[in-house]
C-alpha cells in the first residue's frame, strides 16, 4: 500500500465513479491504481521517515 495524491489539474474517480480528492492509500499492485499512477493522474507520496 502506498499513499497517493491527485495530480494538479486532474480529476480522478474511483471504480464506483466517485470523485476522489486529497491523499488516499491505495494498493499499487491493483491494475486500476497502477494505471492511474503510470498515467500521472495520481502521484505517489514519499514515505515519511520517523
Amino acid at each position: 500500500m502506498v499513499k497517493v495524491r491527485i495530480a494538479k489539474g486532474r480529476v480522478v474517480k474511483d471504480r464506483a465513479g466517485k470523485k476522489i480528492s486529497g491523499q488516499i492509500e491505495v494498493n499499487e499492485r491493483d491494475l486500476f491504481w497502477a494505471a492511474l499512477i503510470r498515467s500521472g493522474d495520481v502521484v505517489v507520496q514519499p514515505e515519511k521517515k520517523s
